[in-house]
């Protein structure tokens, strides 16, 4: 996806993402985590605040930094990231809260015309798990790279980040 995010700083086996949101209120330090369930080749994405150098995420809080669009790119951005070097693995992904999980179905529908190309998206409806359809009310939402799908045009470009065993993913999309 071409839309404008924030650089990511990735952890070596891109398990874990950080970024700064730098909106209106503050610079507050992000943290996407990519985590194993118990589910052989299902992974959680945990996203939310965080306290520089932390691994501890507060999925709960209200930033209300005027960047929102800007962040959701940046988490977008880490999926894609992850797709990439764990292409077999299906990414869950839900809100800590209904609004949230809202928030992320408008999202992809906003995007799907970007999305569908690259991810197979399944959603949970009442009737359980199906394919995302635009315009549903869905509880969570797991995502995979789609067999075949190339997408390296729209990754960051990587940069080494020190020592520290992390690459920096600065903003990309451009060859």
């Amino acid at each position: 996806m071409y839309l404008p995010k924030y650089p990511l700083d990735a952890a070596q086996d891109f398990s874990m993402f950080r970024f700064v949101s730098n909106g209106q209120a503050d610079h507050i330090y992000k943290l996407i985590r990519f985590t194993p369930t118990n589910h052989q080749g299902i992974v959680n994405l945990a996203f939310g605040d965080s306290a520089e150098k932390s691994d501890d995420i507060n999925d709960k809080a209200n930033s209300a930094n005027g960047d929102m669009p800007l962040v959701l790119a940046t988490v977008a951005a880490s999926i894609y990231v992850y797709a990439r070097e764990n292409p077999d693995v299906w990414v869950f992904l839900t809100g800590s809260t209904p609004a949230r999980t809202r928030l992320y179905r408008m999202a992809i529908s906003n995007y799907w015309h970007d999305i569908e190309p690259d991810f197979d998206v399944l959603a949970l409806g009442a009737d359980g798990w199906e394919p995302f359809v635009k315009g549903r009310n869905y509880e969570a939402f797991v995502v995979r790279k789609k067999a075949g799908s190339n997408f390296d045009e729209k990754l960051p470009r990587e940069k080494w980040a020190g020592d520290e065993g992390e690459k920096r993913l600065d903003e990309g999309g451009e060859k």
